[in-house]
């Protein structure tokens, strides 16, 4: 594994320029450890910069009299025109060398990973990539116990929780089930609720398909409160219900919910009631949904006379009956409380 690099901020650039050129001049000298300075070379960004002033016909020479030459304006320009050309490059090198360390680390499950995870921190990454190119490389395990080596450290950098969760975690939910998968993702729901309220929002409505069967399996071992969170998302950002959706509403809809969630439900599922008027999956939600308002089906009488008026299915049956129990028992309520 190579040694990370480092930037220099915007601030030091008379700094780097001074630095540069004392370390170019004094590399000559009989005295110098070079040793150190390949040492050096290795983990700052000094060669490549070097090798940027020698392109430079009319500074090629690096001693004192170049500073008689260059004011400072002059010398900030061309220290912030050599940072600009070799950033990305240093960047890119950090990079590569983070996520073998994440594999080393991973793969002997022995090395220390604290360092790794301040580098994370430290530099101005593009953890998209990095954590894409993981997803990639590394085994169905090996994501997981990345998972595990970041829920266990202190990660003050939302970016790298949003990145593994985004372009790792949620990828794997859809490939097979496994426990041990199924206690990161709610360690991760435990520690970074809004992150994964969000992501796992979004993709619940992305979706332009079947949700996988490891899918479902995966949110039905979520919390009782994750899913009340996920299908009040759901209803308030949902503009059209598709018949896959119901599969996964049949998973968060639990006896907690809460009576506003419904309410909103209900009037999602009374828009469509025309597209599902004899889907039988549609029929069987809408029996679950009844069943769970009992008395409270009189607060949503309009949209639920709506949806049953509409239904053909083979459950109108089944539904009706319950629905008009229902409603009579609230109107004797309301009787005889006026009695």
């Amino acid at each position: 594994m190579n040694v990370p690099r480092y930037e220099f901020c915007e601030e030091n650039k008379q700094l780097l320029l001074n630095f540069i050129k004392k370390s170019n001049k004094c590399k000559s000298n009989v005295n110098c450890n070079i040793a150190a300075h390949n040492n050096l070379s290795n983990v700052l960004p000094l060669k490549q910069i070097l090798d940027k002033l020698s392109e430079e016909t009319e500074i090629i020479d690096i001693v004192d009299s170049d500073e008689e030459q260059l004011n400072a304006e002059e010398a900030n320009e061309f220290v912030s025109q050599i940072l600009q050309n070799s950033i990305q490059p240093f960047n890119e090198t950090v990079a590569d060398d983070i996520s073998d360390a994440i594999k080393e680390i991973l793969q002997s499950k022995k090395t220390a990973a604290d360092h790794v995870i301040s580098d994370l921190h430290k530099h101005n990454l593009d953890l998209v990539n990095i954590f894409k190119q993981l997803f990639e490389e590394l085994s169905f395990e090996n994501v997981i116990d990345l998972g595990i080596l970041l829920s266990s450290h202190s990660i003050t950098n939302d970016e790298i929780i949003l990145s593994y969760v985004r372009h790792m975690l949620i990828k794997q939910l859809a490939l097979e089930y496994s426990d041990k998968l199924q206690d990161n993702l709610n360690i991760f729901c435990i520690k970074y609720p809004e992150i994964l309220t969000e992501e796992l929002s979004n993709y619940i409505l992305s979706s332009s398909d079947n949700y996988s069967r490891a899918t479902l399996q995966f949110i039905d071992g979520l919390s009782v409160e994750f899913k009340n969170k996920l299908l009040r998302n759901f209803v308030l950002n949902c503009k059209s219900l598709e018949e896959y959706h119901l599969a996964i509403l049949d998973i968060l809809l639990v006896d907690q919910t809460e009576i506003n969630t419904i309410n909103r439900l209900v009037e999602l599922m009374s828009k469509s009631a025309e597209n599902y008027s004899t889907n039988k999956v549609f029929g069987k939600f809408l029996h679950k949904v009844v069943q769970f308002l009992e008395k409270n089906v009189c607060l949503m009488e309009k949209p639920m006379n709506h949806i049953i008026g509409n239904h053909k299915s083979i459950w109108k049956v089944k539904i009706k009956k319950i629905y008009d129990g229902f409603m009579q028992d609230s109107l004797l309520m309301s009787q005889t409380l006026r009695d």
